[in-house]
C-alpha cells in the first residue's frame, strides 16, 4: 500500500451557511477539489470543523510518528511498552486514513 494520501491535498476550509447560499445543510468543506456537505445532522457542524482538519491532522501525525520512531532507535534504554504502543497505534490511524486495514 502506498503511504502517499490519495485524498485531495489541504488546505481544506469550513464553510459556514451563510456563505453557501442556496445550500439548505449548514455547513460545508472545502476540500480543494470541490465542496462536501456533511449531512443532515445535529453534529454536522462539529463533523465539518473536524473534517476540514484532517489533512492538517494526517500530516503532523505523520511527522510525529517518525519522530518518535526515530527517537525510539537511538533511545532504546529509555523506550517503553507505552512508546510501542504509541506509535503502533499511530501507524495504524496513518494506514486507515490511506485505506489500509487497521
Amino acid at each position: 500500500m502506498s503511504t502517499e494520501p490519495k485524498f485531495s491535498p489541504g488546505p481544506w476550509a469550513f464553510v459556514p451557511r451563510d456563505e453557501t447560499p442556496g445550500y439548505r445543510e449548514p455547513v460545508m468543506v472545502n476540500t480543494g477539489g470541490g465542496m462536501w456537505q456533511p449531512m443532515g445532522d445535529r453534529n454536522a457542524e462539529a463533523n465539518a470543523h473536524l473534517i476540514s482538519a484532517a489533512p492538517n491532522l494526517f500530516a503532523e501525525l505523520h511527522r510525529i510518528t517518525n519522530h518518535l520512531e526515530e527517537w525510539a532507535r537511538y533511545h532504546s534504554d529509555e523506550r517503553t511498552a507505552e512508546t510501542d504502543a504509541a506509535i503502533h497505534c499511530a501507524r495504524a490511524a496513518l494506514s486507515k486514513a490511506l485505506g489500509g486495514a487497521v
